[in-house]
């Protein structure tokens, strides 16, 4: 990756940066953070609630002695962060606090101010266009709802209600949490629907075999 640094108080000669793409995959530490509130600032928190990890950079600067100084570092804008407005770097600690820096672009270049070194995280704008395969779970999910809903009214049996009661609140449940935009999420949701409906229709088939064996006595 190619990039520059500056620093306030000058940069030995004998020093080498080297700037690496990292994992990007931070997304249950950054939950955590926003839950347990483990930011530097409210205004970190409000970023890391409208924005997710667009891409992570690992950044270091070998031969450094002088710890109390400030760095400029530049960092070449891949061609997907060149399509996201408002970019922001942050930087997670091993304890799982979350702190973001004053962030800017210079021409092609994404420029934060640090004192240190170590993996940064990008943080771009949330995509608000679902993706083709989450329309299709949509559209499964209130298919079910709708077939759940005539389940209910239609055969009126006790036990069978209450799974499909349940199914229609994990449908609903679901619903809330598209905008997530999460392929895997919609996927577990989708399958506990299933789940519930064939348990239900299996249960009812063994009633009525047994109302029948019953009426046959």
């Amino acid at each position: 990756v190619v990039g520059t640094v500056k620093a306030s108080n000058g940069i030995p000669g004998s020093t080498t940066l080297t700037i690496e793409k990292a994992n990007p995959n931070i997304s249950i530490t950054l939950s955590r953070a926003i839950f347990r509130k483990k930011v530097d600032n409210n205004d970190t928190l409000v970023l890391l609630k409208n924005k997710e990890v667009k891409d992570a950079f690992d950044v270091t600067l070998d031969g450094i002695t002088d710890k109390d100084n400030k760095y400029i570092v530049k960092i070449l804008l891949t061609d997907e962060l060149k399509n996201l407005d408002n970019l922001q770097v942050i930087y997670v600690d091993n304890d799982g606090y979350v702190s973001s820096y004053n962030t800017y672009v210079d021409g092609e270049y994404l420029v934060f101010e640090t004192t240190h070194f170590s993996t940064y995280y990008v943080l771009g704008n949330k995509e608000t266009n679902l993706k083709p395969l989450n329309k299709i779970l949509i559209a499964l999910f209130i298919s079910l709802l709708i077939f759940s809903v005539y389940l209910y009214f239609k055969i009126k049996h006790k036990d069978l209600n209450e799974i499909v009661v349940g199914l229609v609140c994990i449908t609903v449940f679901g619903s809330l949490f598209i905008n997530i935009n999460s392929f895997v999420f919609l996927i577990v949701m989708l399958c506990l629907d299933i789940l519930l409906l064939v348990l239900g229709i299996i249960l009812y088939k063994k009633e009525r075999m047994i109302e029948r064996e019953e009426s046959n006595e």
